[in-house]
C-alpha cells in the first residue's frame, strides 16, 4: 500500500513542470526495483516454513492382545525400517490409560515398537529389526496429517533355569538367547542382555 501512495504523489508532480517530470521517472523506477526485490525475497522464506511444518503425529493406544486392557507406563517407538538418519527411531511412554502420541514424525512407513516386561517384542540387530511377526503394527503418515492406532501387545511366558558346563560347575557370565521355529525356520526372538554368574 506503501508503494502504491508514492506512485500517486509522483504522478502529480509530474505535471508541474519538465524537470519534475524527469524526477518523477527516475522515482517510479526505483519503486518498481524495490517491488520486485521484495518479492524475490519472500518466496524462498515460505517455501522453507512450509518444509519445517511437513512432519505429522502419531496418537494411539496400547493394549493386550488377549484382555485388551492398557498397558500403562510402557515405551512405545516408531522405527524407521529405511534408517533415515534421525528420523528412524521416535520413542515415548504410555500414560495410565495406555495412551501415547509421538509428535513430528517425517511421512513414511513406520513399525511400532513395544517394550515392557512380559511383552513379545521383535529383536534389534545392529540398529535393524527382524520383521517377522506378522502382528507387527505399521503405520504410514504423509507429513501432513495425523494418524491414530490401536496397538495389541502380545504377553511371553517366563522361562527359568540354570546353566553348568558339563561337569555340572555352573558356567560364569553368559548370555541367554531363544529362538523358535516358524514356517521352517529359526527365528531369533530374544536375546537377555545381563550376564550371569
Amino acid at each position: 500500500m506503501k508503494n502504491l501512495s508514492v506512485l500517486s504523489l509522483k504522478r502529480n508532480s509530474c505535471r508541474s513542470t519538465r524537470g519534475a517530470a524527469f524526477t518523477c521517472h527516475v522515482a517510479l523506477l526505483l519503486v518498481v526495483v524495490m517491488a520486485a526485490t521484495t518479492d524475490v525475497t519472500a518466496q524462498p522464506a515460505s517455501k522453507e516454513v512450509a518444509a519445517t511444518r511437513g512432519r505429522s503425529i502419531v496418537r494411539g493406544r496400547v493394549v493386550t492382545h488377549d484382555t485388551n486392557r492398557p498397558l500403562r507406563r510402557v515405551t512405545v517407538s516408531l522405527y524407521d525400517p529405511g534408517n533415515r538418519g534421525a528420523g528412524q527411531h521416535r520413542r515415548t511412554w504410555t500414560d495410565r490409560r495406555g495412551e501415547f502420541v509421538i509428535k513430528n514424525v517425517p511421512a513414511g512407513k513406520y513399525y511400532v515398537l513395544v517394550d515392557a516386561p512380559g511383552i513379545i517384542r521383535p529383536e534389534l540387530y545392529g540398529g535393524g529389526v527382524a520383521m517377522t511377526d506378522p502382528d507387527l503394527t505399521v503405520v504410514s503418515v504423509d507429513g501432513t496429517s495425523s494418524a491414530e492406532l490401536r496397538v495389541r501387545a502380545k504377553r511371553g511366558g517366563a522361562i527359568t533355569g540354570r546353566v553348568t558346563y558339563a561337569d555340572g560347575e555352573p558356567a560364569m557370565i553368559t548370555e541367554i538367547s531363544l529362538w523358535r521355529r516358524k514356517d521352517g525356520q529359526l527365528v531369533h526372538i530374544y536375546q537377555d542382555q545381563q550376564r550371569y554368574g
